[in-house]
């Protein structure tokens, strides 16, 4: 038998930072006063390190939780971003509400 080799390349971590733009317009679970209305999450390259990802690892869109949030986009009050676009480490972007965020 021959010698079996597994290569497990260790996860790069990808950090991202969603704002939310509009707290007083849009409450939304864990967005306060006290964080500046900012959350990190870290997500791993190659995995889960598109905006679908980092939004099923916020759990607060679809109209399911009621909370109005449709997506994230890159600058505030714009489209939400496709699901598919990668995110890279260091990558800031907020929150997208139905009827926009201004």
């Amino acid at each position: 038998m021959g010698n079996r080799t597994s290569s497990t390349a260790t996860p790069v971590p990808v950090s991202v930072t969603v704002i939310h733009p509009t707290p007083n317009k849009h409450p939304v679970a864990g967005y306060v006063d006290g964080n500046q209305y900012t959350l990190t999450y870290t997500l791993l390259e190659g995995q889960n390190s598109t905006v679908g990802g980092l939004l099923g690892a916020m759990g607060q869109h679809g109209p399911s939780n009621g909370t109005g949030v449709t997506g994230v986009s890159a600058t505030a009050g714009e489209h939400p971003l496709m699901n598919d676009i990668p995110l890279v480490n260091g990558t800031t972007v907020y929150l997208s509400f139905v009827g926009g965020a201004r």
